[in-house]
């Protein structure tokens, strides 16, 4: 009569009344409220956890967990710690390098450099104040190394991210004191929810679309909105499923972590199945907590509920979406071996290729079917052309090609040179009048 306090209270205040049927599962409920009352034990005093478990092909919320003990007074037991807007930490790499490989700009085996780099004036360390030296894409996002993520964001851009979390819906509230978002929101400089980042992994778990949470049962769910291309979030599943880890190593699980500055905030998320687990541990009054972060106090509960799940129908790694070739099993573009940061210092702030034809922004006049020059300037040969993110054939050597079109509509245009140098143009197709 007393489960899932947190989420009865948030019902009764909408305006609902009498039996009220939910999604959550009862069974599944209890399991976890007893688990998050045990794992309350080994947690700092004022400490405090959320759990969320939700079915990523609806949104429909399994179970929830507000916090630990709903009768603990002493660290915010009646708060709904689910939605506290907190900082994320390094839970937002997995979108920005998603992005990245959307924009043809990086592939899972492209090398990068984690050193102690100065981008745009910003020179985060590792969490673990080390740095690897030149490891791939996948593995420095495996490693969430701070170094390798930012100069991932400086090329997708910082605004472009919040624009992305705002358009699924997910919060992301800048400090008071940021006119606009900076470098800094790749590590956790931007407030969001529990909520908002268990959203936001169910596009990983599924198509790329981010499914709005619901909890009432056979309600019409929001429509889901479009996070990133299939293939793209079925490549950071892939990349996140690898993760090193010595716990639960038979569970097909895809998962990350991240922690706040000064240890305020520990979380834990992942995806089993069609199913995604977001774990949040910190104080609710947001004072630091030493020597806890995501991989040593959420992680172990999030493997703890993993495991309570049921394992019918379990894959060891989903299909990739229909059309789409997983990149490792692709001819690896010389353009794309390696990832540099930008140029700092030199007022560079044009890329060292640039297409000029069609300049970026143009209607380019064509029958049902056409065939279009592109022609590049400057960059390093040879030169790699992709239209909608697809490979077109081009001689290597020259700095223009053909692309036949297919009609019209709208086509982003993507050349890359041989040092990683990349620019885009997106021009409209309209029919001949």
């Amino acid at each position: 009569p007393f489960m899932a306090p947190h989420l009865a209270r948030r019902l009764v205040a909408a305006g609902h009344h009498g039996t009220v049927m939910t999604t959550i599962e009862g069974a599944l409920q209890a399991r976890l409220e007893r688990k998050a009352r045990r794992a309350m034990v080994g947690l700092q005093q004022a400490a405090n956890l959320s759990i969320l478990v939700v079915d990523a092909s609806t949104g429909a919320v399994r179970a929830h967990i507000g916090s630990g003990d709903f009768f603990n007074n002493r660290n915010g037991g009646q708060i709904d710690l689910t939605r506290a807007l907190r900082s994320p930490g390094s839970t937002l790499k997995p979108l920005v390098y998603g992005m990245a490989i959307e924009d043809s700009l990086l592939d899972p085996r492209s090398v990068m450099v984690d050193a102690p780099l100065r981008v745009s004036g910003y020179a985060p360390a590792n969490f673990s104040l080390g740095y690897l030296g030149e490891v791939t894409a996948a593995k420095a996002l495996q490693y969430s190394l701070n170094q390798p993520a930012v100069q991932v964001l400086e090329w997708v851009g910082a605004k472009r991210l919040i624009a992305r979390l705002r358009h699924v819906g997910v919060p992301a509230i800048l400090p008071k004191v940021a006119e606009e978002p900076g470098l800094a929101v790749i590590l956790g400089g931007v407030g969001t929810t529990l909520e908002g980042l268990a959203s936001l992994y169910t596009a990983f778990a599924t198509d790329g679309r981010a499914r709005p949470l619901h909890v009432i049962a056979g309600q019409e769910p929001a429509p889901s909105v479009r996070l990133l291309d299939p293939g793209p979030a079925w490549e950071i599943r892939r990349i996140l499923r690898q993760s090193p880890r010595d716990e639960l190593p038979s569970l097909p699980l895809s998962w990350k972590t991240g922690t706040s500055y000064g240890y305020r905030d520990a979380w834990a998320v992942g995806i089993l199945d069609e199913t995604v687990i977001a774990v949040w541990v910190g104080r609710p009054d947001g004072t630091p907590s030493p020597g806890h972060f995501g991989r040593n106090t959420a992680a172990p509960i999030l493997f703890d509920v993993a495991a309570m799940l049921p394992k019918s129908g379990r894959l060891s790694e989903p299909s990739p979406p229909h059309g789409w070739l997983p990149m490792t099993q692709r001819p690896l573009p010389a353009a794309r071996a390696y990832f540099p940061p930008r140029p700092i210092g030199e007022n560079d702030s044009k890329p060292k290729i640039q297409i000029v034809s069609p300049v970026n922004g143009a209607q380019v006049a064509v029958s049902q079917e056409a065939s279009i020059t592109l022609k590049a300037f400057g960059g390093q040969r040879p030169l790699t052309w992709l239209v909608n993110g697809t490979p077109i054939a081009a001689p290597k050597h020259r700095r223009e090609t053909i692309w036949h079109s297919e009609g019209p509509g709208f086509a982003s245009i993507t050349v890359i040179d041989a040092d990683g140098n990349v620019t885009r143009s997106s021009i409209e197709l309209v029919i001949k009048q």
